[in-house]
């Protein structure tokens, strides 16, 4: 049997509001192996980015363990993290907020093929080209500055990013949620072949089961930050258990007729 490529238990974090503490992660445990696609579908404020951003040590946590590809990935620090960071990375819902939008797109590529020492300075804008037409993008935007491409194009160049270092998992937050329907298609099948051709494992954050039916092999449903059922992600679907699950399967009726 295949190891997992991420283990995360029993994650904990709470937030104080209006001087209460607020439980974002509630004994939070999953895994990933490598190679798969894991959805953490919930409603709003449910944990689920919280439990992303500790992937990405963004947020700091109360208590818990990850570990990465057999690494205590809350333990390390410095030179140890910036490469496992290389092989662990990460797409945001609206890459404007990620990047400099005055930067150019090769500006944007460049930077993890430099900070990771994957391509020296003369090879680099061939590899920019590459990452490119790897995404179905012309290697001509290279020179476009980010504010000047579409939503959809900003996104294949998040993607392209991401995978500039060579992962082994991306996290996907809410990644396609504000694209429209026929480009959040295209962005879907774009990770599901890059998927196959490099058996990269996706950690994909949703409230949208659909979408989540349309990549994902496994569901962990949350809710006020526990996971209160997991499966299969058809399976899920088909015969929701839980009601949060029921309840995000009734918010898409299409779900529940072509399940």
């Amino acid at each position: 049997m295949t190891a997992p490529l991420l283990t995360a238990t029993n994650l904990q974090k709470r937030f104080d509001s209006r001087g209460r503490a607020v439980a974002a992660l509630d004994d939070v445990s999953f895994e990933v192996a490598p190679g798969e696609t894991l959805a953490l579908v919930g409603p709003s404020g449910s944990g689920k980015t919280t439990a992303a951003r500790a992937l990405m040590r963004l947020t700091e946590l109360d208590g818990g363990e990850i570990r990465f590809d057999g690494e205590d990935l809350l333990a390390l620090g410095g030179g140890r993290l910036r490469a496992t960071r290389a092989r662990l990375q990460m797409v945001f819902q609206d890459p404007r907020a990620a990047f400099n939008p005055r930067a150019t797109v090769a500006r944007v590529l460049d930077d993890p093929l430099r900070i990771h020492g994957i391509a020296p300075r003369r090879e680099r804008p061939e590899a920019i080209a590459q990452l490119l037409q790897r995404v179905a993008l012309s290697p001509d935007l290279a020179n476009r500055a980010i504010h000047e491409i579409s939503g959809g194009q900003r996104q294949r160049v998040a993607i392209a990013r991401a995978i500039a270092t060579r992962p082994q998992l991306i996290v996907l937050d809410e990644a396609v949620s504000a694209l429209d329907v026929s480009v959040r298609g295209q962005i879907l099948q774009l990770l599901l072949d890059l998927q196959r051709s490099q058996n990269i494992a996706y950690l994909f954050i949703s409230h949208d089961l659909g979408v989540v039916r349309a990549i994902a092999h496994r569901v962990a449903i949350m809710d006020k930050g526990r996971i209160v059922e997991t499966g299969r992600a058809a399976e899920v679907i088909a015969d929701p258990q839980s009601l949060t699950a029921q309840a995000l399967v009734a918010a898409a009726p299409k779900l529940r007729h072509r399940a």
